[in-house]
């Protein structure tokens, strides 16, 4: 199961593309989570993938700009607490044996995977700021 969580089209749905292509070719069965847009539509074009709309679901909001902790992580925690429901919803459903993770937003989907017994890949494409 890959969880990519950006409407655009750009590198790395690009690149995925390919590599679910090729994947499916190889007779793996690919289940994608992905909101609607430009790379809902590209992945949909891939035949024998199975296309779930994840809407807001898969990249948790960041509150890097709250300065303040305390309100920065009850921020955090009501943005997973609504992710957690859905992602344990896709985990129920497909039952991958590996999910693939696009961004580091989308840590509570690791969590959640890890506790089904899931192995998880993450794809971390940005840098972590040390002064938050």
């Amino acid at each position: 199961m890959y969880v990519h969580g950006t409407p655009g089209n750009a590198g790395a749905s690009n690149s995925l593309s390919y590599l679910i292509h090729s994947m499916v070719t190889s007779g793996h069965e690919i289940s994608i989570i992905c909101p609607p847009g430009e790379a809902f539509e590209q992945f949909s074009a891939i035949p024998g993938t199975q296309m779930l709309e994840g809407g807001e679901l898969p990249i948790t909001a960041t509150a890097a700009g709250l300065d303040h902790p305390v309100l920065r992580s009850i921020y955090g925690h009501a943005t997973h607490f609504r992710n957690y429901r859905y992602f344990h919803k896709y985990i129920k459903q497909i039952q991958p044996d590996i999910v693939h993770l696009n961004d580091v937003g989308m840590g509570y989907g690791a969590r959640i995977a890890k506790l089904y017994g899931v192995k998880v890949v993450m794809h971390v494409r940005l840098v972590l700021n040390s002064q938050n």
